[in-house]
């Protein structure tokens, strides 16, 4: 297993230091363009619930796959830009959506949608991702990878191990 440092100086740092990202998620715009060439993807979780999430694959697979996880803001253009980025470096990127659709735009609705999470569903719907990505094969096992952009919603609440 690589250490979470690893991951972030082979995913994220490339790119920053170009300042490409820093760039796209800075301009709304531009990080609406990059959102838009993800894919929605939708399943159902075992328990019933659909849930969806962004997605896109580089050229070639099987690739090592990242799990992102928005922040309290819930799945906007800008965790969707950085998985587009993602895409570009040569990973699968899946950018999982906790909120059902909810988007804040302010700190007050975030908390809201934070707090409406239920921990065992949340955990149920990482677990359905991340066996959907192994199951399409967009996963290489030798090099399987999590990178998750995360704040309280994830520390406190969301705690199944990924393997």
């Amino acid at each position: 297993m690589l250490a979470r440092r690893d991951v972030l100086s082979q995913a994220i740092t490339a790119p920053l230091a170009a300042t490409g990202l820093a760039a796209v998620l800075a301009d709304p715009k531009l990080a609406r363009a990059a959102a838009e060439s993800l894919e929605t993807v939708a399943i159902e979780t075992p328990g019933g619930k659909q849930v969806k999430a962004a997605f896109g694959a580089p050229a070639q697979t099987p690739a090592p796959s990242i799990l992102l996880i928005h922040e309290w803001w819930g799945l906007n253009d800008q965790i969707k830009a950085v998985a587009a980025d993602l895409v570009g470096h040569g990973y699968s990127a899946l950018s999982v959506d906790l909120y059902d659709g909810k988007v804040a735009d302010n700190p007050d609705d975030a908390r809201a949608h934070m707090n409406a999470v239920d921990a065992a569903e949340a955990n149920e719907t990482l677990g359905a991702w991340i066996d959907w990505l192994r199951a399409r094969r967009y996963d290489r096992k030798d090099r399987d990878r999590r990178l998750v952009f995360r704040r309280r919603l994830v520390a406190q609440r969301v705690s199944r191990p990924a393997d």
